[in-house]
């Protein structure tokens, strides 16, 4: 209905009453004014209903976002390392919703700690406890420095990066909060037929030095002092010492010295020699010199690493002459190294030490002379540290 409509039809429905005026317009502009009103009315009311709508959905939401973060824990077991990860509840474990697995070279998860009963991705409702197997690697063709940068990596993998996480992300490549760099190996035991005994600390981190604790292990004390502990790594597997000496990976000879590592420096276990004073008292014969110096010239070929005990008792020594003979009182094992290994000739042990005291002063040339019954011989070799003799049996 258009104005003009509208105004004949006010006009015949009035009666026509002189004394009354009737204005059409007013009257046009009021029912406009009312149709307004009705339309507010009804945009109002569909403002309310789509708010209802938009609420009700967000509480939909944070219910479904409720029930998808419930979650339980899983503990993963690596032999002695041990870590614990949430995943969401009525999932499957995966290196995409489990951030400790992903730099982990691993190859099946199990139910069991003797590795029978395998994972194979069934949903996770409850608390459970998973051993970890990893796969196998080769290390025999590895040098001890890449053995050891292997143990710490190990390490950083199993251990570090499990307990720590991640620190950031950035287009979706994970920055953690320790590296390579931060895991350093603190104290290095030695190495018994392929199991390295270390001791770990972490950049920033203390490892509680002066906290004496003592471990008696196939009854040997070792008295550790520090209350951290000290790992066996064999195969790419950390085990407590306990542990290793129950699987057989560690010996009672083994433990003794590892025990003389701890007590470095405290007593004296044998001496040291020159080569002519080691053939004068009847260590070494004249073939035996004439096979070192052979061995220094590089006539013949020598590969043969020294005995791990050997070796500690020998460190040992110098260790303990360093701190009374010369007063390097904080000297430490880690501070003197075996530089060359010449053979074990009948229990006496020929080499050439360094130690973080002493500074070469390049290849030198180095002479004596040994006499019998009959003969003088001289010999001569070359290199930038002595020639000595250590042995364990008393020579006077």
């Amino acid at each position: 209905m258009n104005d003009e409509e509208l105004k004949e039809l006010i006009e015949k429905d009035i009666p026509n009453v002189p004394d009354i005026k009737v204005d059409s317009k007013k009257i046009i502009q009021r029912c406009e004014d009312e149709k307004a009103c009705s339309k507010g009315h009804i945009v109002r009311l569909s403002l309310i209903s789509s708010l209802v709508v938009i609420i009700a959905s967000v509480l939909c939401l944070v219910l479904l976002t409720n029930k998808a973060t419930e979650y339980v824990n899983v503990s993963f077991k690596v032999e002695d390392i041990m870590f614990d990860a949430k995943i969401d509840k009525g999932t499957k474990i995966t290196d995409s919703n489990l951030s400790c697995l992903k730099k982990m070279d691993y190859s099946n998860l199990y139910y069991d700690s003797e590795k029978k009963e395998k994972y194979n991705n069934e949903s996770v409702n409850k608390e459970i406890t998973l051993y970890v197997e990893l796969k196998e690697k080769d290390y025999s063709n590895m040098t001890e420095e890449e053995l050891l940068l292997q143990i710490r990596e190990d390490y950083l993998n199993q251990w570090v990066i499990p307990s720590f996480g991640e620190e950031y992300t950035i287009d979706g490549v994970n920055y953690y909060k320790y590296t390579i760099d931060d895991v350093n190996i603190y104290n290095n035991f030695g190495c018994y037929n392929g199991s390295y005994v270390v001791l770990f600390s972490l950049t920033g981190e203390g490892v509680g030095w002066n906290l004496l604790k003592e471990y008696v292990i196939g009854g040997v004390s070792l008295v550790f002092p520090t209350l951290k502990r000290a790992y066996v790594w064999h195969n790419g597997y950390f085990y407590y010492l306990e542990t290793a000496y129950d699987k057989g990976l560690l010996t009672v000879d083994d433990l003794e010295s590892i025990a003389l590592v701890l007590q470095a420096g405290q007593t004296k276990i044998g001496n040291f020699y020159s080569l002519d004073k080691a053939f004068e008292l009847g260590m070494l014969t004249i073939d035996d010199l004439n096979e070192i110096i052979a061995i220094n010239h590089g006539d013949i070929e020598f590969n043969e690493v020294i005995d791990e005990h050997a070796k500690q008792k020998i460190k040992n020594d110098r260790l303990f002459s360093l701190r009374n003979d010369y007063n390097y009182e904080n000297a430490k094992m880690k501070d003197i190294t075996i530089v060359r290994y010449y053979g074990n000739y009948n229990g006496t042990y020929v080499i050439s030490l360094a130690d973080a005291y002493s500074i070469p002063s390049g290849v030198l040339e180095h002479s004596f002379a040994v006499t019998d019954s009959t003969h003088i011989y001289y010999f001569k070799y070359y290199g930038e540290y002595s020639i000595i003799v250590w042995s364990e049996n008393v020579y006077e």
